[in-house]
């Protein structure tokens, strides 16, 4: 009973700090925009424990800013993602527009949505966590609902069949959590 108390107060505790943060943004003229007022609202309300992905809301707020960082992120130099996402797209050679892509272990979704801005299908696979809830509010936030889709699971349990229709698979997230690569 205790850690379930315990657990329902830490979660009341970080939405009044979201509350809080945002209308203090707000009053300070710094947040304008409706729809970025409401995902702020709702990144800042799902930080705990900081995020995966740095994603860029605005010229002034990104996931970071707002709700810090994971400490088991993979890097946390500036621009780590942008410059990998660039490595990508030169290697494809060609546009997204139209194709099919598929993005194994997603996270937040910072892959995804770079596909779905260029014109891509994606479809997200990432196990139950967090990371569905902050995959749900970018998305609407950006404005692309209606290309990305989250299949919550385990690789290859679910999402099996939108790999072998997939054009593109991204598995960026995957092999540093395999303790053996030959039997995963």
């Amino acid at each position: 009973m205790f850690n379930v108390l315990r657990f329902y107060l830490a979660a009341v505790r970080w939405k009044l700090r979201a509350i809080l943060w945002v209308t203090k943004e707000l009053l300070l003229v710094r947040v304008t925009n409706y729809s970025l007022f409401k995902a702020l609202y709702k990144v800042k309300g799902l930080a705990d424990g900081g995020y995966y992905h740095n994603i860029k809301l605005s010229d002034r707020y990104s996931t970071d800013s707002i709700g810090g960082v994971k400490h088991n992120r993979p890097s946390n130099a500036p621009g780590y993602f942008d410059v990998l996402w660039d490595c990508i797209l030169k290697g494809l050679g060609r546009d997204l527009v139209g194709l099919q892509v598929v993005d194994i272990g997603s996270a937040e979704g910072y892959f995804s949505f770079a596909a779905a801005k260029l014109g891509g299908w994606v479809t997200a696979i990432q196990p139950p966590h967090y990371f569905v809830g902050r995959f749900a509010a970018l998305s609407e936030y950006f404005g692309l609902s209606d290309r990305v889709e989250m299949i919550t699971g385990y690789y290859p349990a679910v999402g099996r069949s939108a790999v072998l229709k997939a054009d593109i698979v991204l598995c960026l997230g995957l092999i540093y959590h395999l303790d053996n690569l030959i039997d995963g």
